[in-house]
C-alpha cells in the first residue's frame, strides 16, 4: 500500500515520519523567519550573516572553503564576499606561505558586532520559543532533537565512508 500525507490508515511508521517532517519544516521556517528579522534589522541578508559566521569560527577561510563549508556556489559565496568586504565587514589578505591564495577575516567592525552580540543572536529566537514551555517538555525536545542530529551524523559518516570506497 502507498502512504499519502495525511493518511493514517497506511503504515502508522510513515505515518509518523510524515508527522515529523512537517513538524521539523514548520520548526525551520519559525526559526528562518525569525532570524531572518534579526538581521535585516543590522542591514543584512540571511546568506551574509551565514558568511559572517563561518568567517568568524574559521578566520582565514578562503572563498572556496567557506563555499563548500555553507553548501553554496562558488560564485554566489563570491558575490557575498564582495559586498561584505565592500561595507568594511570583511578583509581579504594574503598569506605568506601562498601570495596567490586569498584568505578571509573579520574587520574590526565585524568583530565589534559579534563581540556585542555574542552567542545571543542566533540562540535567542530558540530561547524565546523554549520558554514557552515547561522544564519537562523542554529537556524532552532538547534531547530528541539532539539525538537526531547524533543519528545524521552516523548516516552522513556511513554514506561518506561508502562513497570513498
Amino acid at each position: 500500500m502507498r502512504y499519502i500525507a495525511g493518511d493514517s490508515s497506511t503504515d502508522p511508521r510513515l505515518a509518523e515520519a510524515d508527522s515529523l517532517r512537517r513538524s521539523v519544516r514548520s520548526v525551520h521556517r519559525y526559526f528562518v523567519r525569525r532570524m531572518q528579522e534579526r538581521v535585516e534589522r543590522h542591514g543584512f541578508t540571511l546568506p551574509q550573516m551565514r558568511v559572517l559566521q563561518e568567517v568568524a569560527a574559521h578566520s582565514g577561510t578562503t572563498v572556496t572553503q567557506l563555499a563548500n563549508a555553507l553548501q553554496m556556489t562558488q560564485s554566489t559565496t563570491s558575490g557575498i564576499v564582495q559586498r561584505l568586504v565592500a561595507k568594511g565587514i570583511l578583509e581579504r589578505r594574503r598569506t605568506d606561505d601562498d601570495r596567490r591564495a586569498v584568505h578571509l577575516w573579520p574587520a574590526a567592525r565585524m568583530r565589534s558586532f559579534l563581540e556585542e552580540q555574542g552567542m545571543e543572536f542566533a540562540a535567542q529566537p530558540v530561547a524565546d520559543l523554549l520558554d514557552r514551555l515547561d522544564a519537562e517538555t523542554r529537556s524532552s525536545v532538547v534531547r530528541a532533537v539532539h539525538l537526531l542530529a547524533v543519528e545524521i551524523e552516523r548516516v552522513q559518516a556511513e554514506e561518506s565512508e561508502h562513497a570513498t570506497r
